[in-house]
């Protein structure tokens, strides 16, 4: 699976932007790698969609959040 998105226009920004400060550093950019920071689209509490520049990427599998509990868990005694 690649995980890659393009950011090609303003045109959809301006869709989702609610305010000017949504539309700050967003340039046009080919390619949008995980772990990196890029525009995305989230859902307000009051159910309004909202757009944030933000980090991005696929939550990590269990067993790879299971072993850095464990270690963290271990460094505490």
């Amino acid at each position: 699976m690649c995980a890659l998105y393009r950011m090609e226009d303003k045109d959809w920004v301006s869709k989702w932007a609610q305010d000017a400060e949504s539309l700050i550093n967003l340039m046009p950019a080919y390619q949008m790698n995980p772990d990196q920071m890029g525009p995305i689209v989230r859902n307000t509490a009051d159910g309004k969609t909202q757009l944030v520049h933000a980090r991005w990427g696929l939550p990590s599998p269990i067993f790879v959040q299971k072993k850095a509990a464990e270690a963290r868990a271990g460094s505490l005694l």
